[in-house]
């Protein structure tokens, strides 16, 4: 699954505390409460990996950069969406 075919089916939300944050809940304070206090199959964590960054199933805390919360729920199965490739400029 490809990053748009992701965000088709599973809906991420808007960040309503910071409206300039688009869709990525920062990893402290007031966002940080309002990502534990959802369904952990509707969270998802934006990951610095080598080869880009990915959106992960789930609530992760090593590489993390942001989170993001869905509409619809993961299975509770690991997945794993390429988001951006580094050194991709061709």
């Amino acid at each position: 699954m490809n990053y748009e075919q992701w965000e088709e089916k599973y809906k991420p939300i808007l960040n309503h505390i910071d409206p300039n944050q688009f869709i990525l809940f920062e990893t402290y304070g007031d966002e940080l409460e309002f990502i534990k206090r959802q369904n952990p199959n509707n969270v998802w964590t934006l990951i610095d990996g080598d080869e880009g960054t990915y959106v992960s199933s789930g609530f992760h805390l090593v590489n993390r950069i942001s989170y993001i919360v869905t509409e619809h729920p993961h299975n509770g199965e690991f997945i794993d969406v390429l988001d951006m490739v580094y050194g991709d400029e061709e």
